[in-house]
């Protein structure tokens, strides 16, 4: 109970934010005020794609952008972890295999595609790549401190918060099924 429990709500969490990013884009809320509507604001005036390190894109050779797009691959593969959770409940499917693991992966590939990479492209849209707070708050709270309204970061902090608590239990389960499997194969230590 406690899984479907978190699972909806982070669901939930996660349509409320693509419907919050859509709102703040397209001019309502109380956080555009005199700027209107945002759009492409953040990516076209803010230079997200042209500043990196005190210098402009254009002014850089090969390498240094292969550098920068391998370090960015690198953040963004933190986000894929946790995906192997369902390698393990695939290890314990008993009925119907065959059906159920290629409708599992294929579920997969296309929520990762629509909920983790329309996230990322919304979030490039809402908040400027320069904000001052990217640095110690977590990307949702800063979209959410934008719009000016005084409780929604606490209450997005709470939620990720919960989230955090979440993973630590699906990791729990990860290992104690893995533990499980060892010794059913009669290969754990001795």
């Amino acid at each position: 109970m406690a899984e479907f429990l978190s699972a909806t709500i982070k669901c939930v969490l996660i349509m409320c934010f693509i419907v919050f990013s859509i709102c703040i884009t397209a001019g309502v809320g109380a956080g555009v005020g005199a700027k209107g509507r945002v759009g492409f604001h953040s990516w076209k005036d803010s230079g997200a794609f042209g500043y990196h390190s005190g210098r402009y894109l254009n002014n850089l050779n090969a390498a240094d952008g292969i550098v920068y797009a391998c370090d960015a691959l690198g953040v963004a593969a933190f986000s894929y972890q946790g995906i192997e959770m369902v390698a393990i409940a695939i290890g314990e499917a008993h009925d119907y295999p065959r059906r159920t693991i290629p409708w599992a992966i294929n579920k997969i590939f296309y929520r990762t595609l629509v909920i983790v990479i329309l996230n990322i492209f919304l979030l490039g849209l809402v908040v400027p790549y320069d904000t001052l707070s990217l640095g110690r708050d977590p990307p949702y709270v800063v979209a959410v401190q934008l719009t000016g309204v005084p409780v929604l970061p606490s209450m997005v902090n709470a939620v990720l918060l919960c989230v955090t608590l979440w993973v630590a239990n699906s990791i729990l389960y990860s290992g104690s099924r893995v533990l499980v499997g060892i010794a059913s194969r009669k290969n754990s230590p001795k």
